[in-house]
């Protein structure tokens, strides 16, 4: 593919993507004319726009690497200055993740290295993943992945080297080590402080589900991927606020806020959303909403049609759907219902207003749970306080 070609393509796109739904065959046949493999390559990338992605894409990202002739060459067994590439981890769209070892030291270290794909990328995805490093340098939390170095190889692309985190997905972790309620909770809680923090230092995740939260076997929780997150700190993101390239949705469907899934401004509050999406899913081993695909359409039109029912009836086993096989879960109905399926649902509100205003806020309410103090997601009858006062841990 030429530059030219290359170019042609990617304005194409970003014009297209401005039409609206209904006007976009009519502006692709006026603008595509004879040429189909165009039309192809362009219906392809709205195609790939409308997907979810993994944990190492950037979802939704238009990944304009994608559309040239090869694949890049695999770094396997390459030098990259004083780390080693052993093996791919995992790759995108957008980017591809090597585990490396450092070995110029006494001790050798391991570490995680992610590159853009392509040289010739584009320059939002260029763009992203510099902020993306620009973000990990300026978090440090015991909770969050890390970042250990940066460069550029000879071919312009940019990499960062990353704390290489050995875990599984948090609800798979969970799941495998058959946790009770309480561990659960506590692990969540570890979450919600790499959150705060993050939000503290303004910046909102906006891709937070279970494959970018991994538990290592000691328990420890690490936040990963900022691929997509959005800067409120101009200083951060070298002088400039994040600003979205028109018609580019940045999110996962599944997991993903109704404001983020409308098209609207992202908050805070948006990130309490996907938080409430993670918990649902490590309390149940189900997101609120089944989809049988991944596009923004249909998280639409599932939100809009139904609201989530308790964790303590999925719990129960009374909405599992036709060929779903329920997770053999140790948590009982009666663990979740009340307390935990209000703190759930209050983070899944719908309307931003009536979610938890912060984590730390969501936190604080678990604690209360878990303190066996009344929970600010209830209103509470003097029978109830009894109840939950007798009850407390003495």
């Amino acid at each position: 593919m030429t530059p030219e070609r290359y170019q042609r393509i990617k304005q194409l796109f970003e014009a297209v993507v401005a039409q609206p739904d209904g006007s976009r065959g009519s502006f692709l046949d006026r603008e595509c004319g004879d040429d189909p493999q165009l039309r192809s390559q362009i219906e392809s990338m709205l195609e790939s726009d409308q997907e979810g992605a993994d944990f190492l894409e950037a979802p939704a990202v238009v990944s304009f690497s994608r559309l040239l002739d090869r694949e890049p060459e695999s770094l396997v067994g390459q030098r990259i200055g004083p780390y080693k590439i052993l093996r791919e981890l995992g790759k995108g769209g957008m980017a591809v993740v090597y585990q490396a070892i450092r070995d110029d030291l006494p001790s050798t270290s391991t570490v995680a290295i992610k590159f853009i794909k392509s040289p010739a990328g584009s320059d939002l995805i260029a763009r992203r993943f510099r902020q993306e490093r620009q973000i990990l340098a300026a978090l440090e939390h015991p909770n969050i992945a890390q970042l250990l170095d940066g460069g550029t190889l000879e071919d312009g692309r940019p990499f960062f080297v990353m704390e290489y985190v050995e875990g599984k997905p948090i609800d798979v972790y969970a799941r495998e080590q058959q946790l009770d309620l309480r561990t659960r909770l506590e692990l969540f809680l570890s979450v919600c402080s790499a959150v705060e923090y993050a939000h503290q230092n303004l910046v909102i995740h906006r891709d937070l589900k279970p494959a970018n939260i991994l538990v290592r076997d000691d328990s420890t929780v690490k936040l990963l991927d900022f691929g997509i997150a959005k800067l409120l700190n101009p200083s951060i993101g070298g002088g400039a606020a994040d600003k979205t390239a028109s018609g580019i949705r940045l999110m996962t469907p599944e997991y993903a806020s109704p404001e983020q899934l409308r098209g609207e401004p992202v908050t805070i509050v948006s990130d309490i959303y996907l938080l409430g999406i993670v918990l649902y899913e490590l309390l149940t081993g189900h997101r609120p909403f089944r989809t049988s695909g991944n596009s923004a359409v249909e998280a639409m039109r599932a939100l809009a049609e139904r609201a989530p029912e308790k964790p303590s009836v999925v719990a129960a086993g009374n909405s599992r759907q036709p060929g779903e096989t329920p997770e053999q879960s140790p948590l009982t109905p009666d663990d979740l219902a009340g307390d935990v399926d209000s703190i759930t649902l209050k983070a899944l509100e719908r309307d931003p207003a009536r979610r938890y205003s912060s984590a730390s806020e969501l936190a604080q309410d678990i604690r209360r749970h878990l303190d066996g103090n009344p929970v600010l997601a209830r209103s509470h009858s003097l029978p109830h306080l009894f109840r939950k006062l007798m009850k407390r841990p003495t």
